[in-house]
């Protein structure tokens, strides 16, 4: 069965956005995102320049995972001078796939947007595991919970904002920014070490790690703030948020049953790529959403299924000793590998039913192949 309906795959053809670019970062690292790709070949394609700079927030999640699966700072040095250059190394290709679409004619085209949005859905997710480590955030749950949420629902406002408006705003301190501001907290923890962020302050009795999410949090409402603003004067309908926000508070009420098993079991980096890969299907739902001209996004999809089972799983564990017949740990990692799964085959069936309805190439440029530069 088809995710896109022919009538979806018509509308694909009027999808056009503008961009509104207030960063004032983007000016520092342009010469170098210019000097880049001076190196990149002329027929390469955007999505695998996106899928390489992929590979730099895996990497350091799958690291963060070997060395402190509880996020508590107990990786060595290096894997946070690691994490600050993958980050770098993820912000180079991701401002390289766009000028590759320029240079090919793939500007505004349908796979290189769900490409990708999609990886850096999952990238900030990747990577949030692996900077929580650095700050020792694991050391306070609820608190990185709600760092986490705030994060990804500010991600998710933004693709809501260009559904309704037409238009991608990036604010003054937007992703560059945040991601220039994490490279250097990464450098400064391997150089210090993560129990720098232990430090307490006696004025307020409050830990500097604690500071950290506490500002992040900030910025993140500030941002999400704008841009329901944004959405408000257009049409606020929150149908479309309701399968995140319904899977957001069944992920809270499950790791409010069993806080205690993630803890003492290393399962927080799983807990969290399960609600990782929950809300990357959400962000690419509501891009397609867009694309397709479709401005309600419904409130039934399968990647819900394994958030309930777990809340259920959950809840009935907290009257009926479930671990007698499976753990907490089996059954987050069963739910994760689920939910990446359904994450992975919506992205994968999208991407190739668009590929043969256009004839074009995923992972190649065909010759004489139509190009999509719509640039207003």
């Amino acid at each position: 069965m088809r995710l896109l309906t022919e009538k979806n795959l018509k509308a694909l053809d009027e999808h056009s956005y503008t961009a509104t670019d207030d960063s004032f970062a983007c000016w520092m690292l342009c010469p170098w995102w210019n000097f880049a790709f001076r190196f990149v070949p002329a027929n390469t394609s955007p999505n695998s320049l996106t899928c390489i700079g992929l590979l730099g927030s895996v990497v350091c999640c799958a690291l963060t995972a070997v060395y402190s699966p509880n996020l508590t700072g107990e990786a060595p040095n290096w894997v946070y001078l690691l994490t600050g250059f993958g980050i770098f190394w993820h912000q180079t290709f991701d401002a390289l796939d766009g000028k590759q679409c320029r240079r090919v004619g793939r500007y505004n085209g349908p796979i290189e947007l769900i490409f990708d949005h999609g990886c850096d859905a999952l990238s900030s997710t990747l990577f949030f595991v692996a900077v929580s480590n650095g700050l020792q955030q694991g050391s306070n749950i609820n608190l990185w919970l709600v760092t986490f949420y705030t994060g990804h629902l500010t991600f998710y406002s933004v693709q809501w904002r260009s559904m309704i408006t037409g238009s991608v705003h990036f604010a003054r301190f937007d992703v560059t920014e945040t991601q220039l501001v994490t490279i250097l907290t990464m450098i400064l923890t391997g150089v210090m070490g993560s129990k720098f962020w232990a430090y307490e302050i006696g004025i307020f009795s409050i830990y500097l790690r604690d500071v950290m999410s506490l500002s992040a949090i900030f910025v993140a409402f500030a941002n999400l703030i704008e841009n329901l603003k944004a959405i408000h004067k257009h049409s606020l309908s929150f149908r479309t948020v309701s399968t995140l926000i319904f899977g957001q508070v069944l992920f809270a009420i499950s790791l409010a049953f069993t806080h205690e098993s993630i803890r003492n079991d290393g399962l927080l980096i799983s807990y969290g790529l399960f609600i990782g890969f929950f809300i990357a299907k959400q962000n690419n739902r509501i891009l397609v959403a867009q694309m397709v001209g479709n401005y309600e996004v419904s409130f039934r999809d399968n990647s819900a299924i394994p958030v309930i089972v777990f809340a259920c799983y959950a809840g009935i564990g907290t009257v009926y000793n479930t671990a007698n017949f499976l753990n907490a740990r089996t059954m987050i990692l069963i739910c994760c590998a689920i939910s990446g799964l359904d994450m992975t085959q919506h992205f994968c069936r999208i991407s190739s039913e668009i590929a043969r309805h256009y004839d074009i190439g995923i992972f190649k440029i065909k010759p004489g192949e139509r190009t999509f530069d719509k640039i207003k």
